[in-house]
């Protein structure tokens, strides 16, 4: 296997397994990749006896970050059920419709191996966990104000990454053809955009459905520890420094 090629192996014995099984993971890994990376992706190998697929890029890119991005998710749904970092609806979506293959005859599990890293297994955890996320009651009109971090333009899907302000942490941004020009303008810039808002169980703003946005002129600077010294005087202290003051407020209790 290559440093960048993704194994699927679904577990069970050779010719027992339901052709579906393979039919509905193989789907399910393709969304999962292209949730990651816009590339399109070739098989490499396939073996269908022991049902196994590897896939490759078909074109050099990033898969670096892609690959990061995937394996970060996965192993963070192995322990808890909010949706990872930078990961969408469709993600979560791919990892239950690759992984819940309990259902078809002859399959005792799926691994998946993304790159040179070790194989995970998609068991019913990961999946519980996954769906969990999607089923979170948490949609309302809402905004997000942050910096477009990356922008993605392929089969109709027309999404960017907005890095929250106030949080660090990137929310997935779905747009229509017709902001397009406007949102490659606003690449790296301060935005505010609203429209209908997903958080996760924990709270976290996930994705958005893009309603409309603004560029937001920063002019301010930053303002120093030194600057703020003394702002409000010393009248509402009686007089007293702010040591004296505080002094004074803990011998009181």
């Amino acid at each position: 296997m290559e440093h960048n090629e993704v194994r699927l192996k679904i577990l069970g014995a050779p010719n027992s397994i339901d052709v579906r099984a393979l039919h509905r993971s193989l789907g399910g890994l393709i969304d999962l990749l292209h949730g990651a990376t816009e590339s399109h992706w070739l098989i490499s190998d396939l073996k269908v006896s022991s049902a196994l697929v590897e896939v490759r890029p078909d074109e050099d890119l990033d898969w670096h970050a892609a690959f990061a991005e995937i394996t970060d998710g996965l192993r963070h749904l192995e322990t808890t059920s909010s949706t990872p970092a930078d990961w969408g609806d469709s993600m979560l979506e791919a990892v239950v419709q690759a992984g819940g293959l309990s259902k078809f005859a002859g399959v005792e599990g799926v691994e998946l191996t993304v790159g040179a890293g070790e194989a995970i297994r998609l068991d019913g955890e990961i999946v519980a966990n996954a769906s969990r996320a999607l089923k979170a009651p948490n949609k309302s009109l809402g905004s997000v104000a942050g910096k477009i971090d990356r922008y993605l333009s392929r089969s109709g899907k027309k999404n960017f990454g907005l890095v929250d302000e106030s949080t660090g942490k990137s929310v997935k941004v779905a747009f229509s053809a017709q902001m397009e020009a406007r949102v490659v303008e606003a690449i790296g810039k301060q935005v505010l955009a609203w429209g209908e808002l997903r958080r996760d169980h924990s709270g976290r703003k996930v994705s958005l459905s893009l309603e409309d946005f603004e560029i937001v002129q920063t002019t301010r600077q930053p303002v120093s520890v030194d600057e703020l010294a003394g702002l409000l005087g010393t009248e509402w202290t009686n007089g007293l420094s702010s040591v004296e003051w505080v002094r004074k407020q803990r011998d009181e209790d």
